[in-house]
């Protein structure tokens, strides 16, 4: 488990999950009451796609909020400070 992490480190982890598009990801961090740590460990236990079994073993939240840091790539989560909406 990739505890204390910020909650953008998850966002952007299901995010990069294959077949991952925007509707599936907003819908995948709802159902789980907007918390997209909660939507990470619901994925790690099978609650979610076929298709991102095994994620846990491919994908490192540490890594990919490592990335997004080193790049200079801020995520925003829908509702949090500094959002801003595009539609």
């Amino acid at each position: 488990m990739t505890a204390g992490l910020p909650e953008w480190a998850y966002a952007a982890a299901l995010a990069g999950l294959p077949y991952m598009v925007w509707d599936r990801l907003s819908a995948l961090i709802a159902e789980a009451g907007d918390d997209a740590q909660r939507a990470w460990e619901r994925v790690l236990g099978g609650a979610a796609a076929a298709s991102w079994s095994g994620a846990d073993a491919a994908v490192s939240v540490e890594a990919v909020a490592a990335a997004h840091v080193a790049a200079g790539v801020t995520v925003h989560l829908h509702g949090c400070p500094g959002r801003r909406d595009t539609s």
